[in-house]
């Protein structure tokens, strides 16, 4: 029995960001979403030192379209680790999310694909709940005798759909591949009220306690949903965009070093309630935010088999019959990649913890300078769904590779 290789590509392009008040409903739903995401954002910390980026969303939409295909315990793996509990029912809140940016908005793109190998047969209801489900439509490529077109073809379709922040992804193209899955999230979007370039000084981003960078530090004073968390021991500041609900929210610790502590804290639930207590506090502030452009790359292949996904990942148990019933198709790689770039007009990919604070007299301005590492969340309220997520640890590390191995 011949095994055939399937690639899953994910990709996060982000560029700038805006502040308008954001609506986040207490009776919205916990998102099974942001529960994968504080599972895969604390296995990758956990023994990542550098600088973190990742689009959880793009994630989740790419597992899930593979799981679409999955059977068996290589399905069940998928659904234990997206914490699925019903599938027809999480499905369908994925259709409406990527429904509403895909007709509604202008701030937020996404895109899915499928390229299959010609003349190689795939199940039809596979197909079709691709399109219907995650608006996936499928090229046709010959990655076995004509592997530099598909891979052009495939590299060239990725950088218009990022406005050409991804480019030439794809390097060679194995033969035995026959399926490539790509979801990929474009954000651009502006601060309701913007950083002004003339305030932007250099200041020291303080890596640790005893090594400091200097680094462009954004300035403004302004009324933003903030809070002290004493249980945390931290400060949360939300920075809102001007359309779709979007904001970023930032929790940055009290202590120089308590970023690896707050990571440990974080969870979905209490994410959540900082979110609606955030929005309510909103208070004179002066904020220094440093200006940061990252890209990163992770294999997420050692990820998800930490978390329990490794079915998917063996060839002699892998499960795709819902793809091919031949269960000839296994998973190689998955890979993840990121951009994210913050300034003066906006951002995109933003993080906050944090607890409520009383506001006290109008004589007292709280501050709230970013001058050590912090993380980050692009959050969108409407669906509860964290976009994007990191850790900036130094402003001024640019790429990130991680490794393959956890």
């Amino acid at each position: 029995m011949n095994v055939y290789k399937v690639i899953f590509l994910f990709y996060l392009v982000s560029i700038r960001g805006n502040i308008a008040e954001v609506n986040i409903s207490e009776e919205s739903s916990l998102n099974p979403t942001m529960q994968f995401t504080f599972e895969l954002y604390k296995t990758i910390v956990s023994s990542e030192e550098g600088n973190v980026l990742i689009s959880p969303l793009s994630v989740t939409v790419a597992l899930s379209m593979t799981l679409m295909g999955g059977r068996s315990n290589t399905a069940e793996q998928m659904k234990k680790v997206l914490i699925m509990e019903n599938n027809e029912e999480t499905f369908s809140k994925y259709s409406e999310i990527i429904s509403h940016f895909c007709e509604n908005s202008d701030t937020v793109k996404i895109a899915n694909r499928m390229y299959l190998q010609k003349d190689y047969s795939i199940e039809s209801d596979f197909t079709s709940s691709l399109k219907k489900i995650f608006r996936s439509d499928c090229g046709i490529v010959d990655f076995i005798n004509d592997s530099i077109n598909a891979k052009n073809s495939i590299n060239s379709w990725v950088s218009s759909v990022t406005e050409n922040k991804i480019n030439d992804l794809l390097g060679d193209v194995e033969p035995s591949t026959r399926l490539i899955l790509i979801s990929a999230i474009y954000f651009k979007g502006f601060w309701a009220k913007k950083f002004s370039t003339s305030l932007t000084e250099k200041h020291p981003f303080y890596v640790t306690k005893d090594e400091t960078v200097n680094t462009d530090m954004m300035y403004q004073k302004g009324k933003f949903g903030y809070l002290e968390d004493e249980k945390l021991q931290a400060k949360v500041l939300q920075l809102p965009y001007e359309k779709d609900g979007l904001s970023m929210i930032i929790i940055l610790p009290s202590e120089i070093n308590g970023l690896k502590e707050i990571e440990n804290k974080l969870s979905s639930n209490k994410f959540n309630r900082l979110c609606n207590e955030v929005k309510r506090y909103e208070d004179d502030v002066r904020v220094w935010l440093p200006k940061f452009k990252l890209e990163s790359t992770i294999n997420l292949k050692a990820v998800l088999s930490k978390l329990g996904i490794t079915d998917l990942f063996d060839p002699s148990k892998a499960d795709l019959s819902g793809i091919n019933s031949n269960r000839d198709l296994y998973v190689d790689e998955m890979i993840h990649k990121a951009f994210i770039d913050v300034n003066e007009e906006g951002t995109e990919a933003a993080a906050a913890t944090t607890v409520r604070i009383k506001k006290k007299s109008a004589e007292i301005i709280k501050e709230f300078k970013a001058d050590h590492p912090f993380v980050y969340f692009v959050v969108d309220h409407k669906y509860n769904n964290i976009l994007f997520i990191g850790a900036l640890k130094s402003p001024h590390s640019g790429k990130v590779e991680f490794r393959d191995e956890l």
